[in-house]
């Protein structure tokens, strides 16, 4: 899984990632304290690259502060997290 730009001044962040094979896939934005902020995707995919796009808000529409945050991608198979640090 790769995260950029980061440390993340501007609006949007890229998470870049690969599946060898079809799976079953679960992303999610945590902040420092563990709390779900948001759910980037859940569902099947296919085999190959993926990108997910990030507009840095919550589940709720707003946007979040800046602080650190962590991303968490978990398939059946992997599980891999990123740190993501947001300046203003």
């Amino acid at each position: 899984m790769n995260i950029f730009p980061n440390p993340v001044s501007c609006q949007a962040v890229t998470i870049d990632y690969a599946l060898e094979s079809k799976d079953q896939v679960n992303c999610q934005v945590y902040d420092a304290a563990g709390r779900i902020v948001r759910t980037l995707m859940s569902g099947e995919q296919s085999a190959g690259q993926h990108t997910l796009c990030w507009d840095r808000k919550d589940n709720n529409g707003s946007t979040v502060n800046a602080g650190i945050y962590f991303i968490k991608l978990d398939t059946q198979h992997d599980c891999a997290q990123g740190k993501l640090i947001i300046t203003n």
